[in-house]
């Protein structure tokens, strides 16, 4: 496999039965699976997806206290959070993101709603935060180092005050 894929969106509410009645009942998905409460990252999670197709799951997180990473996020009205890429492993996470335009955030740990599988955050100026996924059938991390990514974010801070 050559492309990486996205596995999910991530967005952030206060309310996970409110936003997921607006996600279902006015953009037409369905839960996908129970509600998840994730202690490491201090989140309830509940995935959504569209007739049962994958390739465009929505996650949505809320937080169980206020030092869940997503608490900054829902104060300031929430939405999207992240992308979520899945990659073949996550082993030498930090060290394959300290040649690249991406900083570590989070490092490798089990993800309860997503199986117990390894995911990993990391965040470049002018892409985002990006969520990393083991998936053995995807490519490997290193491919996901891509120049343009490094073009991006010297662009970004072209325009920032110093």
């Amino acid at each position: 496999m050559n492309a990486f894929v996205i596995d999910h969106y991530g967005f952030v509410t206060h309310n996970i039965p409110a936003a997921k009645r607006v996600w279902c009942e006015v953009l037409g998905f369905n839960a996908a699976g129970p509600e998840f409460i994730d202690t490491y990252q201090k989140v309830l999670i509940q995935f959504l997806c569209r007739d049962q197709q994958t390739d465009s799951r929505i996650e949505l997180l809320a937080p169980l206290d206020s030092s869940s990473p997503v608490m900054k996020s829902a104060r300031s009205g929430g939405g999207l959070h992240h992308i979520c890429v899945r990659v073949q492993t996550l082993d030498g996470f930090a060290e394959k993101l300290r040649e690249t335009a991406l900083i570590p955030v989070r490092p490798p740990a089990p993800a309860p709603a997503l199986e117990g599988r390894k995911v990993a955050f990391a965040y470049t100026p002018g892409f985002g935060l990006v969520e990393f996924l083991e998936n053995p059938d995807s490519p490997d991390l290193a491919k996901f180092m891509h120049p343009l990514l490094a073009d991006l974010r010297a662009s970004f801070f072209k325009i920032l005050p110093s």
